[in-house]
């Protein structure tokens, strides 16, 4: 017991360790003993009717090591004591040496089998594997059987939202690489009014009992640091040597380029970039981030990798040259998703997709075979550019068709970060247009348009108007809607400055920057431009007009309007040829055809049934098409 003893001096006075308190500790001393080293009478109940033995620890103090029996049912109890309650910061540190088998070996358990409810700390055939209920995280590195080896989790809720595969995993105090997760998005909330914590045996009671030998079994209400667990483990740590590769030294401007860590040494567990460019985009602290560069030149890259034992410094000096992007004019992206998800306008900012989404595709609000993107409604489903968006204070405009029955936030487009003024996202919100600017959000008086069938979204920003989110102008199947004050649903849209940050995160669309957001449906015809677009070039987009590259209307010598309609609808030729008009369904059924023998009518359309039509004018050798809604 003595280098157990010295250990323990070593570490705490009282029930503080590193600064965190020590919830419940169990050395299992000399021969069976199963009470709270901690101080706070968690003693440990035998459950099961075979005899518990004890063995020689990993410090070689003979009888201070718990054996676990193989038998379901086989396990121990902290009466009264139901482990960390809610989404509060906790570690759960344990040695451990493994017997062969494939269960999983449960080290501590507690909380209710419901989503987000439990929390298990288990080995599943040699992974760290963490529960959350209904959820699960398993670690990318195995401990080996037949072996002391220490292991350690760790939970903060101000990480990623406080979400499952937030968690911190450690092998001999080394931090672990996630290796999957299942619903790791599910946020902790962890149930304190049910069960008692269990070692040995899940609180759900499958049979998941440890198999093998445990020691130094501890559960502290605060997460460890790297640091800390490297202490624990007794494991001394140097510093890394940090190097680097890139997957294209030569990228133009906007294409994104795949940065890979290359460290030797005992394995960062931080890394900071610097990437040469204050207005490159990527994750500057990423293990691997995703760059690019919006402006040519050469630029100079620097890696800081670091651990518990130190950190290093790898610099390239001119290791990246940009060259210059062949795009042209305000049409910054544009993605009609005809069957792929390629970018139309000059730049070419193709969207890349991520997770395990295979892009498929439908009709469009034209009734065109695989001319519109099915979303899959999933986060991890992302499509992503090197593009990073409008940033600061700039004027921008965002047009979007889009279907849907989701009840909650379908983001269109993401760009920035989750700070006040620092993010633009489109996105509809059960039914209602939703702007959010970080810590704010716009909202129109418009409802119901999660009804499954195509609308029409328009969304500018004119600094000239004013630079809050509320001076945002939004236009619904091409008509201009009507904001909602503060005092509604919406909120700080009168006070926060948009001030977009694109340094950090890619354009995202059909998923937001931040959160766990996804669009639930399908999408086309999704442009953003550098200016803010009028009404009337507002009402040629929803048209499927081309705006030049200055941002103005190509001329036209037929007018349509209203393109929201009750009775009349006007057409107007500036030529004195006579008018052919044909109005469609959008089955593509003929239901109108008329010829007017002037250059300009007041059509009756009371007739028809509330929906969207297509209007076909011809003049001579000019034709217009057109979009229009019977109200």
């Amino acid at each position: 017991m003595k280098t157990k003893l010295l250990l323990v001096l070593a570490l705490f006075t009282g029930t503080i360790v590193f600064g965190q308190t020590i919830e419940a500790k169990y050395e299992f001393g000399t021969n069976g003993d199963l009470t709270d080293a901690s101080g706070n009478g968690r003693t440990l109940t035998k459950m099961g009717s075979a005899l518990k033995t004890f063995v020689t620890d990993n410090d070689s103090n003979v009888e201070s090591a718990f054996d676990a029996q193989d038998a379901t049912g086989e396990y121990l109890v902290a009466t009264g004591y139901k482990g960390i309650a809610g989404n509060g910061a906790r570690t759960v540190a344990a040695w451990i040496n493994l017997r062969a088998g494939t269960n999983r070996r449960t080290i501590a358990s507690w909380g209710v089998n419901a989503s987000g409810q439990m929390f298990n700390v288990m080995i599943e055939v040699g992974k760290i594997r963490v529960e959350g209920g209904t959820s699960s995280l398993l670690s990318a590195g195995t401990v080996p059987n037949s072996s002391w080896h220490h292991v350690a989790v760790t939970f903060d809720p101000n990480d990623n939202g406080g979400q499952l595969s937030s968690c911190k995993m450690y092998i001999d105090g080394v931090l672990q690489v996630e290796g999957s997760n299942y619903n790791g998005t599910t946020v902790l909330n962890t149930d304190t009014a049910t069960n008692d914590v269990r070692i040995g045996e899940a609180v759900y009671g499958t049979g998941h009992f440890y198999r093998g030998e445990l020691n130094d079994v501890v559960i502290y209400s605060g997460a460890l640091t790297n640091t800390e667990i490297a202490t624990l483990a007794g494991v001394t740590v140097t510093a890394p040597v940090a190097n680097f590769s890139v997957s294209n030294t030569s990228p133009s401007e906007g294409e994104m380029v795949e940065f890979t860590d290359a460290s030797t040494g005992d394995a960062a567990t931080s890394w900071t970039w610097d990437f040469g460019s204050a207005d490159a985009v990527g994750d500057r602290t990423a293990q691997n981030p995703v760059v690019s560069y919006p402006t040519a030149g050469a630029y100079t890259v620097t890696l800081t990798a670091s651990n518990a034992g130190g950190s290093d410094d790898e610099v390239k000096t001119d290791y990246i040259t940009v060259s210059a992007g062949s795009g042209t004019g305000d049409l910054q992206a544009h993605y009609n998703f005809d069957g792929n998800t390629n970018d139309a306008s000059s730049y070419g900012r193709n969207l890349t997709v991520t997770g395990s989404f295979v892009p498929s595709y439908e009709a469009d609000a034209n009734a065109n075979a695989s001319s519109a993107l099915t979303t899959s409604g999933v986060y991890a489903d992302h499509l992503i550019t090197g593009y990073p968006g409008i940033g600061a204070g700039n004027a921008r405009s965002v047009t979007a068709w889009f279907k849907t029955t989701g009840t909650g936030r379908e983001p269109i487009v993401s760009c920035g970060i989750d700070a006040p003024g620092k993010m633009f996202n489109v996105m509809i919100d059960n039914g209602v247009p939703r702007i959010e600017g970080g810590t704010s959000s716009l909202k129109t008086s418009d409802t119901g348009l999660n009804d499954g069938t195509w609308h029409h979204i328009a969304v500018t920003f004119d600094p000239n108007d004013g630079d809050k989110l509320a001076n945002c102008k939004i236009y619904v199947d091409g008509a201009l809607s009507t904001n909602e004050a503060d005092a509604g649903t919406s909120y700080n849209s009168e006070t926060v400055v948009i001030n977009t940050d694109i340094t950090t995160n890619f354009l995202k669309v059909a998923s937001t920057v931040y959160s766990t957001y996804a669009f639930d449906g399908a999408l086309d015809d999704v442009r953003m431009y550098s200016n803010a677009l009028t009404a009337g070039e507002v009402t040629s987009v929803y048209n499927r007009q081309t705006l030049s590259v200055k941002g103005n209307v190509e001329v036209s010598t037929i007018s349509v309007y209203p393109t929201r309609i009750s009775r009349l609808l006007n057409v107007k030729a500036k030529t004195n040829n006579a008018l052919g008009v044909e109005v469609y369904n959008m089955l593509g059924r003929l239901v109108i055809e008329k010829v007017i023998n002037q250059n300009e009518t007041a059509l009756d359309v009371s007739a028809l049934a509330t929906g969207l039509y297509i209007v076909k004018v011809t003049s001579g050798v000019q034709a217009s098409t057109v979009k229009v809604i019977k109200q």
